[in-house]
């Protein structure tokens, strides 16, 4: 594949000792590594802690940065400060040359727009890792919010969208099909392969959050006191941020539940694949409190797929539809009573947890990022080529 200089821009997730929990644009520069394509991967603070991470590959060696930043005239004076850092790290790692950018929401699409009006971008794409109709509770934001959206999609050359549904907004936008592609939050099945065990063990179910909210978690609490009563041996791990880390704890020794539940923390991602591979049953909780949840692809039920764990999920969201349409798994409404029903469900039977296992794994291959990303990359790279 010809050599091409990539930068992709995102949002992130801080973990513990200033780690980025990983999101749809890590898949992006997973994938370039892998086939040693020059990149330059962005990450700015999704909740505004003020840090942006960044990764330099040159094809062969690799350059990290962590820049921190203090978040000054609040909102707006974040984005523009982020808009700032990725120019700057753009032309001091790529100089003269051009790039390929790839943005992840309207916000980080918005500056690759500039870079392409400067003659800087070639190929400009927009990455729409969701979608939803109410951003910002301030209604002036959130339409300015939406004017960069419809402007950076309908000027972008690709747009990359994590979900069939989003692409079906595109549509209806008046956006060609052609300039559309579905780009799944999976991971590469290379990477998970190896992990997946012969066979899992249904008691040690994990939940994976990179939420900022207790209350979904309650549910789950609540639903363990009831399931460790006829299952004993039932364990949860839970890896989420550190300030959910700290309140579900509190709740957990209120509720005297320590001996069932384990904390990981945030981890890497592929710190995240060993651990997910060596748990017997994925939960993903959504309740459609906001409209991007019906948007969303959820990258956590993927990689509990591919690790060959069946999934608990809830919520209206095409991931559910995928993993109920595979029978990989099943679709709850967020309620103790139906939570506790699913895991029973599957715990006590393992004539259907094995057939659930083994279409969670071919579910995952039939989504593998890899296989997308190699014919998504080769469509750019002719793209690019045809572009001189």
């Amino acid at each position: 594949m010809k050599k091409i200089n990539y930068c992709v821009v995102s949002h992130t997730a801080i973990g513990k000792n200033k780690t980025d929990n990983p999101g749809p644009g890590h898949s992006l520069a997973y994938h370039l590594e892998r086939e040693k394509q020059p990149y330059l991967f962005i990450r700015h603070s999704i909740y505004n802690e003020g840090i942006t991470f960044i990764t330099f590959f040159d094809g062969i060696n690799r350059i990290e940065k962590i820049i921190e930043h203090k978040p000054y005239f609040g909102e707006l004076g974040i984005r523009l400060l982020e808009g700032w850092i990725t120019f700057t790290a753009v032309f001091m790692f790529f100089k003269k040359s051009e790039i390929v950018y790839i943005g992840e929401d309207p916000l980080n699409a918005f500056w690759g727009l500039i870079l392409k009006k400067m003659n800087k971008v070639r190929i400009f794409i927009t990455f729409n890792p969701d979608y939803t109709k109410t951003r910002y509770p301030n209604y002036l934001l959130n339409i300015f919010y939406h004017f960069l959206d419809k402007l950076t999609n309908k000027n972008s050359d690709i747009i990359l969208a994590v979900s069939k549904r989003i692409l079906d907004i595109r549509r209806r936008d008046g956006i060609p099909s052609e300039k559309l592609v579905w780009i799944p939050n999976s991971p590469a099945i290379s990477r998970t392969k190896k992990l997946v065990l012969k066979s899992g063990n249904p008691n040690k179910l994990i939940v994976v959050s990179a939420r900022k909210s207790v209350s979904e978690f309650i549910m789950l609490l609540n639903a363990m006191e009831i399931l460790i009563k006829d299952i004993p041996r039932i364990r949860l791990t839970f890896v989420c941020l550190p300030l959910m880390e700290k309140k579900i704890k509190a709740l957990v020794k209120k509720k005297k539940l320590q001996k069932n539940i384990l904390f990981l923390g945030s981890m890497s991602h592929d710190e995240l694949f060993k651990i997910i591979a060596s748990h017997g049953i994925g939960l993903a909780f959504y309740v459609n409190s906001y409209s991007g949840e019906y948007y969303m692809d959820s990258m956590k039920a993927r990689d509990y797929l591919a690790l060959g764990l069946p999934v608990i999920i809830s919520g209206d969201n095409g991931t559910a539809d995928d993993i109920v349409e595979s029978h990989a798994g099943i679709n709850i409404k967020a309620n103790e009573k139906e939570l506790i029903s699913a895991i029973k469900k599957i715990v006590e039977n393992k004539k259907l947890y094995l057939e659930l296992r083994a279409n969670a794994l071919e579910l995952a291959s039939e989504r593998d990022i890899e296989k997308i990303l190699n014919k998504t990359f080769e469509r750019i790279s002719i793209e690019y080529s045809r572009r001189k």
